[in-house]
Order: C-alpha cells, then sequence, then structure tokens
C-alpha cells in the first residue's frame, strides 16, 4: 500500500508495494508554500516545494527590496541624527530578520501546527 512519486534525483530503482500509484505533488495552496516529500518504501525524499515561479520571485523581490530602500536611505544620509551605535550593518541584520520572519508567516505553511500530538 506504498504510494510513490518518480524521483529526478536518486539513482535507486524501485517497485511500488501492492501496486502502489502515482503521486504528483500540490502545485496550488493559495499563498502559502509547503514541502512536498514522497516515500519509496524505505525512506522519504525530498521533492521540492509548492511554490510556483511567480511565488518565487514575489518572495525574492519582497526579501530585497526593503533592503533596498534601507542602503538608499542611508546613502542619501536622511537619517542624519542616527545613534552611532546603529550601525549600517546592524540595520541591515535586523531588517533582513524582520523582512525573513514576515515573509515566513506570511507564506509559509504551517502543516506542524496543525499534526496532533502523540
Amino acid at each position: 500500500m506504498t504510494e510513490t512519486l518518480s524521483c529526478n534525483s536518486c539513482e535507486r530503482c524501485f517497485v511500488p508495494l501492492r501496486g502502489g500509484r502515482r503521486l504528483y505533488p500540490a502545485r496550488r495552496l493559495g499563498i502559502k508554500v509547503a514541502p512536498t516529500y514522497w516515500w519509496d518504501g524505505l525512506r522519504w525524499h525530498w521533492a521540492g516545494t509548492t511554490a510556483t515561479t511567480r511565488q518565487v520571485a514575489a518572495i525574492i523581490s519582497l526579501f530585497i527590496m526593503p533592503l533596498a530602500i534601507l542602503h538608499g536611505a542611508l546613502y542619501l544620509n536622511l537619517w542624519a541624527e542616527r545613534p552611532e551605535w546603529l550601525s549600517p550593518m546592524l540595520l541591515t541584520a535586523l531588517m533582513s530578520l524582520l523582512t525573513i520572519q514576515l515573509i515566513y508567516f506570511t507564506c509559509w505553511d504551517f502543516d506542524f501546527l496543525a499534526k496532533r500530538k502523540s
């Protein structure tokens, strides 16, 4: 009763148990992005994500855009009274952390919250 998926990255051939059927990963989860895996009878293989090309491009641009705006503001010296300890390196790290967390909470599928504890 094993359901299998074709893997392009593995060289191992396997025979599905009990007439396993070929599965295709889900491609549309709305704005959410989730990892997909498949089972070959021995172990799980990572099959990619459900993100489309447009979603990947949007995630990358939404990550880079605030950093570009921050560096533009620092280059133009728009915040002249900035404290000395608040360096451009620290601002970049903070902006990167906040942006990636915002993208993660907006786009990633929280399947670990839905699983019941055994």
